[in-house]
C-alpha cells in the first residue's frame, strides 16, 4: 500500500486519502500535495472559494433563468415550467386581478390558498392564479379574508382624501 505525507498536516496517509486528477497529455494520475481532509477544511473556510461558488451560481441563473425558475416552481408549488406557462397563456400574460404586467418585467407570482397551505410553499392543489407583486402583496396583507377586502373597498369609496381638517 502506497503512503505519502500531507504537506499541510504532516501526517502519513494512503494514496486513496489524496485528491487526484489525470494529466491531460499522458493521462497519468497526479496526486495533490494535501490530503482530502485538509483540502476540505481549507475550502470550507475559504472566503475566496465561497465567493467563487456564489458567483458561479449567479452566473448560471443568468445563463439559464428558465431552468432555475422551474426548480423554484417545483420546490415551492409542486408545478413545472410547462404548467406555469400554460396558466400564463390562459391569463394572456397578465395579472388575474388587475390585468397588468408585473413590475420590472419580472415573473408573475403564483397565488395559493393560505387556508390549505399556510406558508410560502404549497401542495400544488390549492393554486389559484398568477398575480403581480402588488396584488399578491395586497391579498397577503388582508390574509385572504374577503370580508376585510369588502370593508377596504367601502372605505375607499366613502372616505375622501383631505377630510382630516
Amino acid at each position: 500500500m502506497d503512503v505519502r505525507t500531507c504537506r499541510v498536516c504532516k501526517t502519513e496517509r494512503t494514496l486513496s486519502e489524496f485528491r487526484t486528477r489525470l494529466t491531460q497529455k499522458t493521462r497519468e494520475r497526479f496526486y495533490y500535495y494535501e490530503c482530502k481532509p485538509c483540502y476540505n477544511e481549507r475550502s470550507r473556510n475559504s472566503e475566496e472559494l465561497k465567493k467563487y461558488a456564489r458567483d458561479r451560481m449567479r452566473q448560471s441563473r443568468k445563463d439559464d433563468p428558465y431552468k432555475y425558475r422551474g426548480y423554484e416552481l417545483n420546490k415551492r408549488h409542486k408545478i413545472n415550467n410547462e404548467i406555469f406557462s400554460r396558466k400564463l397563456e390562459e391569463q394572456n400574460g397578465v395579472c388575474a386581478i388587475c390585468g397588468k404586467l408585473n413590475v420590472d418585467g419580472k415573473y408573475l407570482t403564483v397565488d395559493h390558498d393560505h387556508q390549505c397551505c399556510n406558508s410560502d410553499k404549497s401542495c400544488g392543489k390549492c393554486l389559484r392564479g398568477l398575480l403581480c407583486t402588488y396584488c399578491n402583496t395586497g391579498l397577503g396583507g388582508f390574509k385572504d379574508d374577503s370580508e376585510s377586502l369588502k370593508k377596504a373597498i367601502v372605505y375607499l369609496d366613502i372616505v375622501k382624501p383631505g377630510e382630516w381638517q
